[in-house]
């Protein structure tokens, strides 16, 4: 409420001149008279020197001392006033001719409750005073934040008298609060429209309002309307906050010189102001002055440091000078303070979704979903925090209600197409992101993501057409290109696609992605000196880089160069220190070759920084018991557990720290715990080999395994380990009946007739356990794991047709599937080396591993292209230099391409280093027929 008081209307104003008695001459009323049309005029400061006059003549006149108290309200001056009204009062002046004026006193004061108790309504009231009193009252209700009981006074005041303008304003306020802005619009307009005109003050109150609400409804130029028209009805208190609104408008419609005016005419009477900084904060932004920005929104908050609003435009300010630590920091401290701040709330889910912290952007947004559950930026950002963990049916579900909120957003649309993407809906993707670029036509983000959507679902002929036609139409634009080569090498033309990359270079000189694409198309062709190249050329231009410093070292590791592959990630720790996923992979390596001191020292800091990441701990509890501080390594899981009971990492962790310790019974009594946290239990299956190690004698093995099973009925973990220790002990027929019987039990769950598969051949019964997998698929068709094991089962039974068709039925359902891709290559190199070589080149871009490297080297064997396998196996041999199938296939390839001293070497160095292997004797022939 404004300490300047609404007032009486005119009619209100002449009824407490006309009443004065006691006056006893006709001078004196005319004095009164004169001093009430001066105050109806807004000549306040004229009316209360003639009433003061009047006083000193006539000290007792009751109604002089009320008009006098009037005049002080209106002055803003409410002590004066009161003290006034209670001499008038003590003078004989009726109470209902003082409970309006009293009542506004006290609100000039913001004395609520003595408001409440001491301005009450009094009989035979004149209907506009009894509204008037109400609407005060109403508004002292709400002061006190006893909205209920507001809401029914102002409703009480406008049923006495439709035409109280404070009460309408009051009733306009709370449909404006409850988001019925349409209502309290009508209201206004209604107010203000009405003939004879409102009084000055209640025109202004009324234009502000209005003002104010169709700024929050997003109405610029309306707003500005509004605020034009109450600044020539404002008094002196209220211009500067006119000014200030105005401002903030002007801001929004990019009147930057009209706001900088309203904003500076406000700093020269009020430097100090929070909104006035607020507004130059906004105009900085816009000048892209981010530095000038954060000064200003920081001056704000010293005086106001709880707004929300400018908590959040200094985190976007601190943002654009790349200070996101800190803008998270404040952020998160905010809204730990007001968890009711939506606006924060969003901005913070969305920096955290940006971070790639999922879990972080849940726990911003979720609160705020619970308060507004159609909030669709709300459910955007959930949705995508769901994606970003890996729970696509749940973000599917939260984006596919937020199309449903805004059906003809394309953005919405484009989110819930990546997320059906994501589920591998492939045609309800390209559906939906069709949708989505026809709502949006020309909009550079919607095409994209229809273009990547048909990239990955293998519709590589109408991704370059798209391509190609936006690469046309902007013949300088680089990320065409781009998405042209990928096309191309989806359609296994790597000739084009490398054409299509060195157009890019031609374009831009050193770009990351192109030269990126073209190291790896130089890997497939075993070309790692020219990969190597590419990086390096990139990194000339940009050293900190760090897409192409990780691709730099992953490339020397493969290649054996480990400590390549160290200096490149330490580069990469240096240039973003908060980065945790290259220094894991730091330290990864580190502890691999023989800095495991440098390895825990990187992840003591790690976890420092980094208390609440779990990968960072479990790096971390790995290293300690590589180094043998098992002590130490419970206690970092312990403290884990008892921050989060329910990490699954943690109780598995306790239980490697027992089996370390060689601890049978504290190894038993961890399990419990955890194989009932985890149904899928990764790590068990090595935990309980440990403890059947432990034992003395097997039947005490199996005493712990019942006493496990007691403890975690049906454990899938435990049901397994029976399974494989009965094959162990009593051969492989007991064990393939035994997961027969489980796949009886539970028909639907895929592990059983996998176990139940691998154990009929290993019992010579491979042809049963094929029968048995192709009735089981015929069930379950989706099962792309099952048919793949029976696509392998069939291979060794010496079905290659069968391997075949169900290899190609695999990858119908799975296209990037780089088993099915490796295997369907390796049936197809000697009856079809060009197909053979389509599939092996899409799996060794997908998964450049030493086995797939090896069918890849093959297969250009096949094809005649020797020259080309001998770079693609060394590279295998070097990230797998104990394989020595691949070491053969290099010297095959040597010899194939005349380079037989070097096949000699290969053949001479493998059949010295291993005395037994299998192809001992084609090594020892093919270094017959190289003369050696």
């Amino acid at each position: 409420m404004p300490r300047t008081a609404l007032y009486r209307t005119r009619a209100a104003v002449c009824a407490c001149v006309l009443i004065l008695s006691g006056t006893g001459a006709q001078a004196d009323d005319d004095v009164l008279t004169a001093a009430g049309r001066k105050l109806e005029a807004g000549q306040v400061s004229a009316a209360v020197i003639d009433i003061k006059n009047r006083l000193q003549q006539r000290p007792g006149d009751g109604a002089a001392r009320r008009l006098l108290g009037i005049a002080y309200v209106r002055l803003g001056d409410g002590a004066n006033a009161e003290q006034e009204l209670t001499r008038a009062a003590q003078l004989g002046v009726p109470a209902g001719e003082l409970a309006v004026p009293l009542a506004e006193a006290l609100a000039v004061q913001q004395q609520w409750q003595a408001l409440l108790d001491r301005a009450i309504v009094q009989p035979n009231m004149r209907t506009p005073e009894l509204a008037e009193l109400r609407a005060l009252r109403a508004t002292a209700h709400q002061a006190l934040g006893q909205t209920g009981q507001a809401r029914l006074q102002f409703e009480a005041a406008v049923a006495t008298d439709a035409a109280s303008a404070r009460a309408q304003l009051g009733l306009a306020q709370f449909d404006l609060q409850a988001g019925r802005w349409p209502a309290a619009r009508t209201r206004l307009q209604t107010l203000l429209a009405r003939q004879p005109a409102p009084a000055a003050h209640i025109a202004r109150l009324a234009w502000t309002l209005l003002g104010d609400g169709e700024l929050a409804d997003a109405q610029y130029t309306a707003a500005l309307q509004a605020y034009d028209a109450a600044l020539p009805l404002a008094d002196a208190a209220s211009v500067p906050q006119l000014r200030l609104r105005r401002g903030l408008v002007r801001v929004q419609l990019g009147d930057d010189a009209g706001a900088r005016a309203d904003f500076e005419a406000v700093a020269e009477r009020l430097p100090d102001q929070p909104l006035m900084h607020y507004g130059l904060g906004l105009l900085a932004l816009r000048r892209q002055q981010p530095a000038e920005a954060v000064t200003a929104f920081e001056r704000a908050l010293q005086r106001a440091p709880e707004d929300a609003g400018t908590h959040e435009q200094l985190a976007r300010a601190r943002l654009a000078l790349g200070q996101r630590e800190p803008a998270l920091a404040d952020l998160s401290g905010f809204a730990a303070r007001h968890p009711e701040a939506d606006g924060v709330a969003r901005l913070l889910g969305r920096l955290r979704l940006s971070a790639g912290d999922g879990p972080g952007a849940e726990a911003a947004i979720q609160p705020l979903l619970a308060r507004h559950p159609d909030d669709a930026e709300a459910l955007e950002i959930l949705g995508m925090a769901a994606l970003l963990q890996g729970r696509y049916q749940e973000g599917e579900a939260q984006l596919r209600r937020l199309v449903e909120l805004r059906p003809e957003s394309a953005d919405a649309q484009m989110r819930h197409g990546l997320a059906q993407l994501a589920l591998g809906e492939h045609d309800a993707a390209l559906q939906s992101l069709g949708a989505a670029a026809g709502r949006a036509p020309g909009a550079q983000e919607q095409a994209r993501a229809l273009l990547l959507a048909r990239l990955a679902s293998g519709r590589h002929a109408e991704a370059l057409a798209q391509a190609q036609a936006l690469s046309a139409a902007h013949p300088e634009a680089v990320e065409p290109l781009l998405y042209a080569g990928a096309a191309h090498e989806g359609l296994q033309d790597l000739p084009a696609a490398r054409a299509d990359y060195e157009r890019v270079l031609a374009l831009v000189p050193g770009q990351a992605q192109a030269a990126a694409a073209l190291a790896r198309l130089d890997l497939l062709d075993g070309r790692p000196d020219s990969a190597r190249a590419r990086y390096q050329a990139v990194l000339a231009r940009s050293p900190r880089h760090v897409p192409t410093l990780m691709a730099l070292a992953r490339l020397e590791w493969l290649h054996g160069r480990p400590e390549a592959a160290i200096a490149a990630l330490e580069t990469v720790a240096g240039i973003a220190p908060e980065a945790v996923a290259p220094q894991l992979l730091l330290a990864r390596l580190q502890a691999q070759h023989g800095r495991l001191a440098d390895a825990v020292t990187r992840l003591d800091s790690l976890h420092f920084a980094h208390p609440d990441d779990e990968a960072v701990l479990a790096h971390l509890a790995a290293a300690r018991l590589q180094a043998g501080d098992i002590a130490e390594t419970e206690r970092l899981h312990r403290d884990w557990l008892a921050r989060r009971p329910d990490s699954v990492a943690a109780l598995y962790g306790l239980a490697a720290g027992a089996a370390a310790r060689s601890d049978a019974e504290a190894l038993l009594q961890a399990l419990i715990p955890a194989l009932r946290a985890d149904r899928e239990a990764a790590p068990a299956p090595a935990l309980l080999t440990r403890l059947d190690a432990l034992a003395a004698d097997p039947a005490r093995a199996r005493a712990w395994l019942a006493q496990l099973q007691q403890a975690v009925p049906d454990h899938p973990a435990l049901l397994d380990h029976a399974g494989e220790r009965l094959g162990r002990e009593q051969g492989a027929a007991k064990a393939a009946a035994y997961y027969a019987l489980l796949r009886g039990r539970q028909p639907d769950e895929a592990r059983w007739p996998q176990r139940e598969a691998a154990w009929r051949e290993a019992a010579g019964e491979g042809a049963a356990a094929a029968r048995m997998l192709e009735t089981w698929l015929a069930r379950h068709p989706q099962a792309v794991g099952l048919r793949l094991q029976l696509a392998t089962l069939y291979e060794r039974l010496d079905r290659l047709e069968d391997a075949r068709v169900a290899l190609v039925l695999v990858l119908s359902q799975r296209p990037d599937e780089v088993v099915a891709l490796n295997d369907l290559a390796w049936l197809l190199r000697d009856r079809d080396p060009q197909q053979a070589l389509v599939h092996a080149r899409r799996a060794a871009l997908l998964a450049p591993r030493p086995e797939v490297l090896e069918t890849l080297g093959e297969v250009l064997i096949a094809a005649g292209q020797p020259e080309a396998a001998i770079g693609v196996l060394d590279t295998a041999s070097r990230g797998e230099p104990s394989a020595s199938s691949i070491r053969l296939n290099l010297a095959r390839a040597q010899l194939a391409s005349g380079r037989v001293e070097a096949a000699r070497t290969t053949l001479r160095a493998l059949l010295a280093g291993a005395q037994s292997f299998e192809g001992r004797d084609a090594a020892l022939a093919l270094l017959g027929r190289a003369g050696g």
